[in-house]
């Protein structure tokens, strides 16, 4: 599982970057009550598994958390949770940012 935290240079620019992913992933489904935007989706990672995702943008900060589902050799390990948890996980580190 990996957190990312990106402090963009303006609160804009912040909610142009969210936009830009628009294109590349489908299925998205909008967050309610997590800052100014919030989305779910799962993106196709190498082997064409499935990378569960979850952002938030508040203010000039976008955060995101993914957790990826991967096979080392015969053994599959995670997601190690599902969007649910991962968006426990994203309320609590909205909380901490400023």
């Amino acid at each position: 599982m990996s957190l990312l935290v990106v402090r963009h240079a303006s609160d804009a620019e912040a909610k142009d970057r969210f936009k830009d992913i628009e294109g590349e992933v489908s299925g998205i489904e909008a967050i309610s009550g997590l800052g100014d935007v919030a989305r779910r989706y799962v993106k196709k990672g190498a082997g064409g598994h499935p990378i569960f995702n979850v952002e938030v943008v508040k203010g000039r900060f976008d955060v995101q958390i993914f957790n990826p589902k991967i096979t080392l050799g015969d053994t599959t390990v995670g997601p190690v949770c599902d969007h649910a948890g991962l968006e426990k996980l994203l309320a609590k580190a909205v909380t901490r940012l400023p």
